[in-house]
């Protein structure tokens, strides 16, 4: 009898007390578990509170310390067709000023290589912060950028335009020597208030006027594919902070006695020699760049708004100073 009854009660043993090893833990082991995960929860408060320390930190640096910082980050993000409202999501704020202006544009003739005037309707926006303005031209259709500028209001606040395309130069001797035998050099590096126009070296196409309380003055360059096919334009805008109290264009760009306008490397073929022209040669040596504009490929030069003949009309890249000085 005894001797029958034992296998059962092996049996009966294996079925009340399996192998839960297989699965990796015992019943025993869930309590463990449980007061594990709650010292560990113990510990979440502590890391809430870290991190909103740490976003909190990372608000007042970028107000105060890393503010110039931020905004140069903020500006180097803009580009030409992106949505105006792109322009705000990454500046942060709404545009300060935004108004409709009716201009005329250039556009190619369907099958043929000649071009017409077409009338087209802009939106002009104005971001505006204590270091910068940013000004832009939009399309009323589909609101995507076709032009933009940057122009520093503060001596201290130095945004930076980096060509995309670049030139391939031979470096020196010695690190030729050490392996290095080129450099990539980008068609122009511009830091605003404190590059000089005659840092771009060759002027491209000129034009400045001076009015009874005005003035602007602007070189225009195209660099083709390495450029991405867009015009830049480097200027001097009365809005922004600039030396041309101490930098006159009249008597150097401009004859005393007027007209006081200038205009020059538009292709009118009677363009005298940059060399023969020191007066404009010195204004260029000591004037510093507080604006740059960038059109985008489906604008030339002389579609910017409102559109027109350049050497005939008084042209302002960047916004305008009687708009915004109403404006803090």
């Amino acid at each position: 009898m005894r001797s029958d009854k034992s296998p059962s009660r092996v049996w009966i043993c294996a079925i009340a007390r399996p192998d839960t090893h297989h699965f990796g833990f015992t019943l025993r082991d869930v309590p463990a578990w449980v007061h594990r995960f709650a010292d560990a929860s113990a510990y979440i408060p502590v890391l809430a509170a870290a991190l909103v320390l740490l976003a909190g930190i990372r608000t007042v640096y970028r107000r105060t310390l890393g503010r110039r910082r931020d905004r140069y980050e903020r500006i180097a993000r803009l580009g030409t067709n992106a949505h105006a409202s792109f322009f705000t999501s990454v500046l942060g704020e709404p545009p300060a000023i935004r108004r409709g202006l009716n201009g005329t544009f250039n556009e190619l003739v369907p099958g043929t290589d000649e071009f017409q005037t077409a009338e087209r309707e802009f939106w002009e926006s104005v971001w505006i912060d204590r270091d910068f303005y940013v000004h832009a031209f939009s399309n009323q259709e589909d609101d995507a950028v076709v032009a933009f500028s940057v122009t520093t209001r503060h001596r201290r606040f130095r945004p930076r335009l980096v060509a995309p395309g670049y030139t391939v130069e031979e470096r020196s001797m010695l690190m030729r020597r050490l392996g290095f035998s080129e450099t990539n050099r980008p068609l122009f590096d511009v830091r605003l208030g404190r590059m000089t126009f005659e840092e771009l070296g060759t002027p491209g196409s000129t034009d400045a006027w001076v009015g009874a309380h005005n003035m602007h003055y602007s070189e225009a360059h195209w660099y083709g594919n390495p450029g991405n096919y867009q015009w830049y334009v480097f200027s001097v805008n009365d809005a922004g902070v600039s030396d041309t109290q101490d930098v006159h264009m009249i008597g150097t760009v401009m004859s005393d006695h007027g007209p006081w306008d200038f205009a020059w490397g538009f292709g009118s073929g009677n363009d005298p020699p940059y060399e023969a022209m020191p007066g404009w040669q010195r204004f260029r040596q000591r004037a510093r760049i507080n604006t740059y504009t960038v059109l985008a490929p489906s604008l030339l030069l002389e579609d910017y708004p409102p559109g027109g003949d350049l050497t005939t009309h008084p042209t302002r890249y960047g916004p305008s100073s009687e708009h915004v000085r109403t404006l803090p």
